[in-house]
C-alpha cells in the first residue's frame, strides 16, 4: 500500500471523528435528548456504519500485509 492511500485512509478516519463531533455538538445545541438518541435506531446505524468502515479499513491493510509477504 502506498504513501498515498495510507494518508486517504488517515483522512478519513480523522474527518469521520470530526464529522462525528460536530453531528453530537450540533444536537446538544437543538437540545437533543441523547439518552434516547443512544438508543434509537439512528444511532444504532451510526454504529453499524462507523463498524463496516473499520472492518474494510483494517481488512485492506491485512490483504495488504499478507501481500507483502
Amino acid at each position: 500500500m502506498g504513501n498515498r492511500n495510507k494518508a486517504l485512509i488517515i483522512t478519513g478516519v480523522i474527518l469521520l471523528v470530526v464529522a462525528l463531533a460536530v453531528f453530537i455538538i450540533g444536537g446538544w445545541i437543538a437540545g437533543w435528548d441523547f439518552g434516547a438518541f443512544f438508543t434509537s435506531p439512528a444511532f444504532v446505524w451510526i454504529c453499524v456504519l462507523i463498524g463496516l468502515y473499520t472492518l474494510g479499513v483494517v481488512g485492506l491493510l491485512v490483504y495488504d500485509k499478507i501481500n507483502k509477504l
